[in-house]
């Protein structure tokens, strides 16, 4: 495939585009990158197709229609011009010349350059955004395409949506009120790796003779910032802490009058990033994207200077996660430095915010999703979807923009309405599999989906088209976190009109596994119960249950507020387990007789706890484990047997044998909740929150079932 890559003729905005760029071609596809051809060096080995302006030429052009210096006014109104209006005035025609005999198939676009997108509408190939920093301003955004539009119309190109939007910019550095674009890809940003032997075959880490055991503070003010005298106040100031210094003087600046103790530090030219941070424990900056971006990515703390552009935004977002000091003047930067260096703080965010950039998609990845985003942008429709290609934290999921499934013989498509979130979804996501299959990656999570028939496969009854279903996927599909999930047609079950999407995810798996473990309780007003985690989506369900039998019950629930719940839910006491001497207060609860049932989803200290406050014959019944994965509660078997004790486990195969297994469990859970017998508590997210969700329920936050809302 011909790829072509455009950007704004400045560093910034073109290094970016180098990594993806380059696994384009090291795959064999045919690239090159549109841009002023004074950037050949920056880009190479990359192929340049030179047209437009250079970034000199557009700045005294916007200076000449406006009166405003774009590289310190930073309004909507110069934004626009720049990017919108000069920018594509300067360059259009002779970058839609030159694209077109490169006869591109698909064009990825630094996110602020509107050459590129003009180009790809005018040639009718789709084409992608590329962010290179934080996210812009909806004002500044609105006015870039503003003026970009007019300029396309006057030569009847009418503009074009992108394919995908390509984002290095972490999460954790966004605006607050920032949201995920539902066509982002996260892309993993790395430190600037040049290809090219004249920048990096001088190069070899500095060495400090009899200081090399000393701190090293790397100095960059970026490849804008070109104020000598500012590096040379910074240097000033480090002078009065022991610390080794290098200073990357930008090759514009003029640095003769730069006098350095050599013995502490090291001036050098422009060199690529990666080599720059080998070793580095704090990086001073003025705040450009790059370097912020690849500090983080290092997990090296900043100490920043803001200093134009989005450089204030950007230090303030490194200074927001605790990754970064922000300072006003050179001369504090010393006193900073020191700060950076004696607080461990500032090195534990930065390394968070590593680990987070690390979770994010290779280029490689990237590369593949364009491509498929691409060959499906010529008709495919598209969705939003939960993706997960490795096994680790909340952080692997992310929410993409990918092909809507097909469904298959003997199968339908749901509009999803709700997703059930399933704890067993968090330990499966992590990489442990306690008895079920792990998926092969990539893959889009969830076991649990209800809402519309969209379209019915080969051999389905096409009567079940736009009825309301529930369906479980089962235990080796998933699928369930997105806008539309495929599911056997065997599997559904009709929803009434009474039933609300996000009740009956909570009863197709949890529901049924409670049926069940009742169906095995046998419960009487004779008995005395104590529910584990009572707040729980299955605990809340059998605290209603239990008391509608006539049973008295204790529930023990995590943290006052659980405990409130499980009380209005109808037990008839609760205990916080999280509180000192609660197994004090659980005795007292039960009484001197001891209670007659355990239902344990919580396994652990406080399920064993739970467990020896049963009476002689009494039945402990164990389904779950919230306080860590497989730690089911147990007591000796001796101890057992001179009690009378039984202790089984009332879920997974056991619900299989049951008469009518499975589906007949499912059948009855969803009349229970139709009939109000049993009502499902829920906490609901958003589907682009299912990392969010899932760590609320591993740190056990969350009350009642976890469903996710596509809509």
């Amino acid at each position: 495939m011909r790829i072509l890559f455009s950007g704004t003729p400045a560093y910034g905005h073109l290094l970016p585009l180098l990594p993806l760029e380059r696994v384009a071609r090291e795959a064999g596809h045919d690239t090159a990158v549109l841009t002023h051809g004074s950037m050949a060096d920056v880009v190479a080995p990359a192929r340049v197709l030179a047209a437009g302006a250079s970034l000199e030429e557009i700045l005294l052009e916007v200076q000449r229609r406006t009166g405003a210096n774009a590289t310190e006014d930073t309004s909507a109104a110069t934004v626009g011009e720049f990017f919108g209006g000069a920018r594509v005035d300067l360059g259009l025609d002779e970058a839609l010349a030159a694209a077109r005999e490169f006869g591109p198939e698909l064009i990825v676009s630094d996110y602020v350059d509107y050459l590129g997108p003009a180009v790809a509408a005018g040639l009718g190939v789709p084409w992608a955004s590329h962010a290179v920093g934080i996210a812009v301003h909806a004002s500044q955004r609105e006015a870039m395409r503003t003026a970009a539009t007019d300029r396309m119309r006057e030569r009847d190109i009418t503009p074009t949506d992108p394919v995908a939007s390509v984002d290095p910019w972490p999460e954790c550095l966004q605006p607050d009120d920032w949201t995920a674009a539902p066509d982002r890809i996260a892309l993993r940003s790395t430190a600037y790796e040049s290809e090219t032997e004249t920048e990096t075959g001088s190069w070899s880490r500095p060495e400090f003779p009899g200081r090399d055991h000393l701190p090293r503070v790397l100095v960059t003010l970026g490849t804008i910032v070109d104020d000598a005298d500012t590096l040379a106040a910074i240097v000033d100031s480090l002078g009065a802490h022991d610390v080794n210094a290098i200073v990357a003087v930008n090759p514009a600046a003029d640095a003769s009058g730069l006098s350095v103790d050599t013995s502490r530090v090291h001036l050098t030219g422009f060199v690529p990033m990666n080599l720059l941070l080998d070793g580095v424990d704090v990086v001073v900056s003025s705040g450009g994207a790059g370097t912020v971006l690849a500090a983080l990515s290092s997990g090296t703390p900043m100490v920043l200077l803001p200093m134009g552009l989005d450089k204030p935004v950007n230090a303030e977002r490194a200074a927001h996660i605790g990754a970064a000091v922000v300072v006003t003047e050179p001369g504090a930067i010393g006193e900073a430095v020191g700060r950076v260096l004696t607080d461990p703080s500032y090195a534990e965010a930065a390394a968070t915010a590593s680990k987070q950039i690390a979770g994010t998609h290779t280029p490689e990845e990237v590369l593949d999703l364009l491509l498929a985003r691409t060959r499906s942008g010529k008709g495919g429709p598209h969705m939003r979807a939960i993706r997960q290609y490795a096994h680790g934290p909340a952080d692997m999921l992310r929410l993409e923009r990918v092909d809507r499934p097909e469904p298959g013989p003997d199968e339908v498509l749901i509009k999803v309405e709700a997703a059930g979130v399933h704890l067993m979804d968090t330990v499966l996501r992590a990489g442990s599999d306690l008895g079920l299959p792990l998926l092969e990656l990539p893959m889009t999570p969830g076991r649990e989906a209800a809402g519309t028939v969209e379209a019915v496969g080969a051999g389905v009854d096409p009567s079940w088209l736009g009825r309301r279903v529930v369906a479980y996927l089962g235990h080796e599909r998933s699928g369930g976190y997105a806008e539309f999930a495929a599911a056997d047609a065997a599997a559904l079950h009709a929803l009434p009109i009474s039933l609300t999407a996000e009740a009956a995810v909570a009863m197709i798996g949890t529901g049924r596994t409670v049926v069940g473990v009742l169906d095995q309780a046998e419960l009487t007003d004779r008995d005395t119960v104590v529910i584990t985690a009572a707040a729980g989506g299955m605990g809340i369900l059998l605290v209603q249950a239990a008391r509608r039998a006539g049973a008295t019950v204790i529930g023990l629930a995590g943290g006052p507020r659980k405990v409130e719940h499980v009380l209005a839910e109808g037990a008839d006491a609760a205990v916080d387990y999280t509180a000192d001497g609660w197994e004090a207060r659980l005795a007292d609860a039960v009484g001197p007789d001891g209670a007659s049932a355990v239902f344990d989803g919580v396994g652990g200290p406080a399920g064993v706890t739970a467990m020896r406050g049963l009476a002689i014959g009494g039945r402990h019944m164990y389904y779950g484990w919230a306080s860590k994965p497989g730690s089911f509660a147990s007591l000796p078997a001796e101890e057992l047997a001179e009690r009378g004790i039984s202790s089984r486990f009332v879920a997974g195969p056991t619900l299989f044998a049951l008469p009518g297994g499975i589906r007949a469990l499912e059948s009855r859970a969803l009349e229970e909740a139709t009939t109000g017998r049993l009502r499902p508590a829920l906490t609901t997210y958003a589907l682009s929150d299912a990392a969010q969700a899932h760590r609320d329920l591993e740190s056990r936050a969350t009350t009642g079932k976890v469903v996710l809302l596509p809509g």
